[in-house]
C-alpha cells in the first residue's frame, strides 16, 4: 500500500480518537459545571438534583430537574423546578438556552403561571466553569377572584465564578418596568424597578468589598378615587468594605418626594427624605464565620443546638470587638419644613463575656452615644395638619403650641429661631 495512502489513515484515526478525547473531555467538562449534583446543592440549594444529557460534537439536549429546599432540615416544604435546555459547544465554552418550570398540580400557580413555565435564561459557561447568564420572566396579566396583576417583561443578569466546587455570585442585576395590582377601586402599582450588586452575597464564598444600588421610580397606592399616596424617585445604596480584621457596611435611603392626596382636596408633600446609617468596625472573622455558616444551611440540616452554639459565639465576638453606628445627614421635609438629625452610637471593644450571660447593665455603663435633632416648628405644626386630614379630625393650632412647649421644656432642648434643637450625650 502507498505509504501516502498509510499515513493519511493514520492521521484520520489520530485525528478522530482526538477529537472523540477532546469531545469526551468537554462533556465531563459539562456535567462539572452545568449539571453535578453536588454543585447545583451547594451553590443553590437545589436538592435531589437529575439530569439526562444528550451531546453531539457541537449541539445537543439536556433535561433536569431538582427540589429547591429553602430549609434542609424540613425536606418537606421544596418547590420542584424542571428544565428543557439546549446546548451549543464553541471554542470559548457552552451556550445553554433554558425553558424553566415550577413542577405543581396546583391550579392556582398555573392562573400565574400557565403550565408552570417560570422564566427563560441562557447561561455562558467558560471552560473554567464561570457563568453568564441572562434571564427573562415574560409579562402577563392575571385576573382571579375580582383582582388584577400585571406585569411587564422582568429581566436580569447574574455573572458567577466557580470557586472550591460552588457558584460564586460576584453580580446581579434585573430591573422591572412596571407591576400592577387592582382590586376594586384599591390599587398598588411601582414603576421601573431596577437593581444592581457586585460582591455584596453574604453565605458564599469569602467576603469581598461590595456595593448595590437599587432604584424605583414611582410607588403609587391609591385606596380610592381621590386618595392616593405617591413616592417619586425611591434609591437606596449599600457598601461593604475589608480592611483587614475590620468589616464595615454603609447604606443609604433617599426619597426625593411623598405626596399625600385626599378627595376633600387636601395636599401634603414630604420631600427629600434622607436615612443614612454605617456599621464599623465590625469583626471581619465573625462575619465570614456568619456567611459560612449562612452557606453550609444551604445543604445540610444543622441541628438547632449546634446552630444556636455557633450563632452565640459569633454573636459574643462581634459584641466583644465593639460596635460602632452613625447615622449622619438625615433629614425630612413636611410641605417644606425640615427635620434633621445626626446621632452616633459605640460600644467600645472589651470582655463583655458570652451573649447569653452577659449583663444589660454592664452594656449600658459602657454605651456611649450623641444626638442632635433640629426640628423646624412648621414641622411640628404641618404633621398636625396631616395626621387631622388623613383621619378626618379637626386641626387645633392649640394642639401644636402644646407640643411645642412640652418639648422645650426638656433639659436637652433649646431653641434657635423657629428651630427646636434636642441634643443627647453620653458621656
Amino acid at each position: 500500500m502507498n505509504k501516502t495512502i498509510i499515513g493519511s489513515i493514520v492521521g484520520l484515526i489520530i485525528l478522530g480518537g482526538a477529537a472523540a478525547g477532546g469531545s469526551l473531555y468537554a462533556d465531563q467538562q459539562l456535567t462539572d459545571n452545568a449539571y453535578s449534583p453536588e454543585l447545583m446543592q451547594r451553590s443553590f440549594g437545589l436538592a435531589n438534583f437529575q439530569a439526562q444529557t444528550n451531546l453531539g460534537i457541537l449541539s445537543g439536549s439536556a433535561q433536569w430537574q431538582g427540589d429547591l429546599v429553602f430549609d434542609p432540615c424540613q425536606p418537606g416544604d421544596k418547590i420542584t423546578i424542571r428544565g428543557n435546555d439546549t446546548i451549543h459547544r464553541s471554542l470559548s465554552g457552552y451556550r445553554i438556552d433554558s425553558k424553566i418550570y415550577i413542577v405543581s398540580n396546583s391550579p392556582e400557580l398555573h392562573t400565574y403561571f400557565p403550565e408552570g413555565f417560570l422564566l427563560n435564561a441562557r447561561r455562558h459557561i467558560s471552560w473554567g466553569g464561570n457563568v453568564q447568564t441572562s434571564f427573562n420572566l415574560p409579562g402577563r396579566t392575571v385576573q382571579k377572584d375580582g383582582n388584577t396583576l400585571t406585569w411587564q417583561d422582568i429581566n436580569g443578569q447574574v455573572s458567577l465564578n466557580k470557586e472550591n466546587n460552588e457558584l460564586i455570585p460576584t453580580e446581579l442585576q434585573f430591573s422591572i418596568p412596571a407591576i400592577e395590582l387592582k382590586s376594586g377601586q384599591t390599587s398598588l402599582s411601582l414603576q421601573n424597578l431596577s437593581h444592581r450588586s457586585q460582591n455584596s452575597f453574604l453565605g458564599h464564598g469569602k467576603l469581598r468589598p461590595g456595593n448595590s444600588e437599587t432604584t424605583l421610580a414611582a410607588l403609587t397606592f391609591i385606596s380610592s378615587p381621590g386618595n392616593s399616596i405617591v413616592f417619586s424617585q425611591i434609591k437606596t445604596t449599600g457598601t461593604q468594605s475589608i480592611n483587614g480584621q475590620t468589616t464595615a457596611w454603609g447604606s443609604n435611603f433617599h426619597i426625593q418626594r411623598i405626596d399625600i392626596t385626599q378627595s376633600a382636596g387636601n395636599k401634603h408633600s414630604i420631600e427629600g427624605l434622607q436615612l443614612n446609617s454605617s456599621f464599623n468596625g465590625l469583626n471581619t472573622q465573625a462575619m465570614q464565620s456568619f456567611s459560612d455558616l449562612l452557606s453550609r444551611q444551604r445543604s445540610v440540616c444543622i441541628p438547632r443546638d449546634e446552630l444556636k452554639t455557633k450563632l452565640n459565639d459569633i454573636a459574643t465576638a462581634m459584641l466583644n470587638s465593639g460596635l460602632n453606628i452613625q447615622a449622619q445627614g438625615n433629614q425630612i421635609k413636611l410641605d417644606g419644613f425640615p427635620l434633621t438629625a445626626d446621632a452616633e452610637l459605640i460600644l467600645p471593644p472589651g470582655q463583655y463575656g458570652n451573649i447569653e450571660n452577659i449583663r444589660p447593665e454592664t452594656l449600658v455603663q459602657n454605651l456611649q452615644y450623641r444626638a442632635d435633632i433640629r426640628i423646624h416648628q412648621g414641622f411640628i405644626q404641618a404633621a398636625g395638619r396631616t395626621f387631622a386630614d388623613w383621619s378626618n379630625r379637626r386641626y387645633s393650632e392649640e394642639d401644636t403650641r402644646q407640643i411645642i412647649n412640652k418639648l422645650l421644656q426638656r433639659p436637652e432642648a433649646k431653641q434657635e429661631g423657629d428651630t427646636i434643637r434636642l441634643i443627647y450625650r453620653k458621656p
